[in-house]
């Protein structure tokens, strides 16, 4: 297990890589590892909160974002929440499976689609604003407050340097990556029978 106290120096301006023992002590394996912990948490509580029946990990703070201003254009909406339009497409799709919204179509502009909270959406409200509390609490159990601005602060950094290099990437029109071996295998099995 990596050194947690340990602070990886920064490099000077003319080296690329951090003085670490191991890869697997930079910061880019640190991301997903706090993110499968947190999705690990969020479906805890949620099943341990009962809003497990109605929600799934992702959709919480749309909702958050749909209780501040109801009657959201989806784009308006993703960009709020800054999820890409295909993930939030999928998100909103479950969630008006399950009865938290609706959606229509825009009368002002016939183009874009508004996504309106139901009554079973509104009447989550307290249960999904206590949720959040409780999610808070487990940030705040190992961090101060001006820890968790700072953290902040410092992963927006991060994405903002994640989504400049994802607009760089996609600007060189790189081509479609090949199927992996494995797809190709059962084409190949499903070809001869």
């Amino acid at each position: 297990m990596p050194d947690m106290t340990k602070t990886p120096k920064a490099p000077p301006d003319d080296e690329t890589s951090f003085d670490t023992a191991s890869p697997l002590d930079d910061l880019p394996l640190y991301l997903p590892r706090v993110y499968y912990a947190f999705l690990g948490v969020v479906e805890l509580k949620l099943q341990e909160s009962g809003l497990a029946e109605f929600l799934q990990p992702g959709m919480g703070h749309v909702l958050l974002r749909l209780y501040e201003e109801d009657h959201c254009i989806i784009r308006e909406l993703a960009e709020s929440v800054q999820l890409a339009s295909g993930t939030l497409t999928g998100l909103l799709r479950r969630m008006e499976k399950r009865g938290l919204i609706e959606t229509r179509r825009c009368r002002e502009d016939r183009r874009a689609v508004r996504v309106l909270l139901t009554e079973k959406g509104r009447s989550l409200k307290p249960r999904i604003l206590a949720f959040h509390e409780s999610v808070m609490k487990v940030f705040l159990t190992n961090l101060t407050e001006e820890e968790l601005q700072t953290s902040k602060v410092l992963l927006t950094k991060i994405q903002s340097a994640l989504k400049d290099e994802d607009q760089r990437l996609r600007e060189l029109d790189l081509p479609v990556p090949p199927v992996s071996s494995k797809k190709k295998r059962k084409r190949k099995t499903t070809d001869k029978t």
